[in-house]
């Protein structure tokens, strides 16, 4: 039984954390230009702030160079950066850095670069696999895998002490993630990202992603729910998980994530999951040097 008291005090920690609000100043008017209207960001604007910090500068020219975005000739330019990434993916990208600069002098005995890593992994599966099953907004299916565990993220800088005792107990007890803290805590990173979602005003479908990931409920948005849970587990069991195997049975065809994504996608039928899972180790391999240019750079 979830622990109210707790995630009342929670919610309140929340609240108070000085760093929530403090980003880099660059990243302000990026952002300004990054939520609007495709058709109306001035790209010179945004080629300009983009850069005016070498960091980020090197990570985008790094990132847009990557295999996994299939580029076929060289991007030598900030201007070329930009528009090989797109504003969606350059959006994900800034929050990633900068949420983990934020969080890394925070987060204790843990490192929370763990955690970004496999948010972000799951960002590009969840991008690969909706466009596998022809799914109609991919960037959705994106946005939404990078901040599923934004809970996760939270819970690191509130209880580092408790999170690192609950890896450890999910690692030598062979216990999915949310069931060790349940067990050692009463509540679990799905509550505490509900509170996150509630209090910075996360898009709905995003914050029902946060909050039924791990859950048999898939609620109004369920297509990409059921997709973020799917690819979750994918992601661990390719080890690109919290730093150990997923050591559990998963049947995919009888999760009722599975079905919940077949009812509204019938393409998933005609999908072979062996095919996919063995195309996906190489896309895998893509997909940790890709991390690693974005946090370990």
């Amino acid at each position: 039984m979830t622990d109210i008291q707790s995630l009342e005090a929670i919610r309140q920690r929340i609240r108070e954390l000085e760093s929530i609000p403090m980003v880099p100043a660059i990243l302000r008017p990026l952002l300004e230009q990054l939520n609007r209207p495709p058709e109306h960001v001035q790209l010179e604007v945004l080629v300009q702030l983009v850069g005016c910090e070498n960091s980020l500068t090197a990570k985008c020219l790094q990132m847009a160079n990557s295999a996994i975005f299939g580029r076929s000739t060289p991007v030598t330019s900030i201007r070329g950066a930009v528009i090989a990434l797109g504003v969606q993916r350059l959006r994900a990208i800034l929050l990633s850095a900068c949420m983990v600069d934020m969080f890394r002098s925070r987060a204790g005995e843990m490192d929370a670069t763990i955690l970004w890593e496999h948010s972000f992994a799951c960002a590009l599966v969840c991008q690969q696999f909706a466009r596998k099953i022809h799914y109609h907004d991919p960037e959705k299916a994106y946005l939404s895998g990078l901040l599923h565990d934004i809970g996760l993220i939270l819970e690191l800088v509130i209880h580092p002490r408790e999170l690192q005792s609950v890896f450890e107990l999910s690692r030598t007890k062979a216990l999915p993630i949310e069931e060790a803290e349940q067990a050692a805590l009463g509540f679990n990173h799905c509550e505490i990202g509900a509170i996150v979602a509630e209090e910075w005003h996360l898009p709905a479908h995003v914050a029902e992603v946060i909050r039924f990931h791990h859950s048999k409920e898939f609620a109004e948005h369920q297509d990409v729910v059921a997709m973020v849970h799917l690819c979750d587990t994918l992601c661990q069991l390719g080890g690109l998980g919290f730093g150990f195997p997923l050591m559990v049975q998963v049947d995919f065809v009888d999760d009722p994530a599975w079905q919940a994504v077949l009812k509204s996608r019938p393409e998933l039928g005609k999908l072979d999951l062996a095919r996919f899972t063995f195309e996906l180790e190489t896309y895998f391999e893509e997909v940790k040097k890709t991390v690693a240019i974005l946090f370990r750079g």
